[in-house]
């Protein structure tokens, strides 16, 4: 007989410290019922990260709200903060007037979400955080994806060819994961790419459940691996000029499930590219990021407030493997390279 849902809930609501949590079949969907419990629909407009994920902000385009993009700040590709303020400073002056900020926390990275959420409830606006692989993050005793009013978790579970990724919805608020809860009883009706209706059941499947508590359970010691790893590229990396490890200095604040190197050439010597050419070359898996919203075809001409911090780490990261399985040898051999990739 399959776990029910509710034990799962209960589990990862008590692992974050927050009252109740709600399990649904996909990230998108989470960020669909967070954006609903939030009254954001048609004519609304909704702050998002420049450098989220495409899948986390299209939720928004389904509810005919109008995303705007906020670029990054320079220390971890994250949500201007600044920007944010600015913003909402502004708010009562947009139109469509702004709804919610959603903040994506990336590269395993908080994003200074306290800045961020003070400058909302000064403006009367709700936060929904996307917290991606910063899972396991943790602010001064708050857990990424409780700051704000709504967090919306990625979840992933199972081994291949079975592996899966669930989503979730968390609050400090009881009331607010209630009211998602009723709204996910009915499947939702959202467009398909050609604007026609299609369904949206936010259920998971009971046979997936016993798998996410497993993975569940396994993630508090996959996450100190991570961060052994983290740290160890951090250690590695003080004694080459020019390399930069996009983590936070307050070592709670990132998970280390993803590791990303911003390569200054003119004081490393080699641009990112040529970096990433010769860590291929060693047998390093190395490979660049997404580019920013802004480039994505369906927000060529989405408002945005742009400064080039997020096309700079376009061009100027690349990522390391990285996560609970990455050895001392995949380490070293990557370290070897970029002692030498100056040559």
């Amino acid at each position: 007989m399959p776990l029910s849902p509710s034990l799962a809930e209960r589990e990862l609501a008590a692992s974050l410290e927050v009252p109740d949590a709600l399990l649904v079949q996909s990230p998108a969907a989470a960020m669909h019922l967070a954006l609903r419990v939030l009254g954001v629909g048609p004519a609304r407009t909704v702050l998002v990260s420049a450098t989220a994920r495409p899948s986390m902000v299209q939720p928004v385009g389904w509810l005919a709200a109008e995303p705007v993009l906020v670029d990054a700040q320079i220390t971890s590709c994250n949500m201007d903060e600044l920007l944010v303020a600015a913003a909402l400073r502004r708010s009562s002056r947009w139109h469509p007037p702004v709804q919610a900020v959603v903040v994506a926390h990336r590269f395993g990275v908080m994003a200074e979400i306290e800045a961020i959420c003070a400058a909302a409830t000064a403006a009367g606006v709700p936060v929904i955080e996307d917290v991606g692989a910063a899972l396991g993050a943790w602010g001064p005793g708050v857990a990424a994806g409780t700051f704000g009013q709504i967090g919306v978790l990625t979840l992933p579970y199972g081994a291949a060819p079975d592996a899966g990724t669930a989503g979730a919805l968390v609050s400090r608020d009881a009331e607010v994961v209630a009211m998602a809860r009723a709204l996910a009883a009915r499947p939702a009706e959202i467009p398909d790419g050609d604007g026609a209706a299609q369904s949206l059941d936010y259920t998971v499947a009971a046979a997936c459940m016993p798998a996410i508590r497993a993975a569940a359970r396994e993630r508090h010691a996959a996450l100190q691996r991570t961060r052994e790893t983290r740290d160890w590229y951090s250690d590695a990396l003080r004694w080459i000029p020019g390399l930069r490890l996009i983590t936070s200095e307050r070592s709670a604040r990132s998970t280390g499930s993803v590791t990303a190197l911003l390569v200054e050439a003119a004081r490393f010597g080699a641009t990112r590219d040529e970096l990433a050419l010769r860590l291929i070359d060693a047998g390093v898996l190395a490979r660049g990021i997404a580019p920013p919203l802004h480039h994505h075809p369906r927000y060529f001409y989405a408002h945005a407030m742009l400064t080039g911090v997020a096309d700079h780490f376009r061009q100027s990261v690349v990522m390391l493997p990285s996560g609970p399985d990455v050895g001392e040898r995949e380490r070293q051999r990557a370290f070897e390279v970029l002692m030498g990739g100056r040559a």
